[in-house]
């Protein structure tokens, strides 16, 4: 298939939101990928939790969220206290480090709660 092959059915598979049955059916055929080192964990992560988010379930890995008022709120993340085991057994980097990228120097919700108060995570460059 080729890198743009395979970025071509990431995309039709992310944007796919009508059909969720289908987005999970992609992310599975993706996990093997994952595994193998032909397809980068964030892609998988992000497509396994849009088609959570898509039938209203609590996402898998927390690679959703939005800033509100200055602060990140994550969707809701299914057994939040494991969410860094699930990340890293896909090479994702833990929680925290989603802080990072985003300039976010306070605390962050999480299913409701403060959880994330230190957004240094120590694996991130200045």
């Amino acid at each position: 298939m080729g890198e743009q092959g395979a970025e071509a059915a990431w995309l039709i598979a992310l944007h796919g939101d009508m059909n969720p049955e289908f987005q999970e059916l992609a992310a599975r055929y993706m996990r093997e990928a994952v595994t193998e080192g032909e397809v980068e964990s964030r892609r998988y992560a992000g497509l396994v939790d849009r088609a959570k988010r898509n039938r209203g379930k609590a996402q898998k890995f927390g690679t959703f969220y939005e800033r509100v008022d200055g602060e990140l709120q994550f969707y809701e993340i299914k057994d939040v206290d494991v969410v860094d085991k699930r990340r890293q057994a896909i090479g994702l980097p833990p929680l925290v480090c989603e802080l990072c990228g985003n300039e976010v120097r306070s605390a962050v919700l999480v299913n409701g709660e403060r959880r994330l108060n230190q957004p240094d995570c120590g694996n991130c460059e200045e």
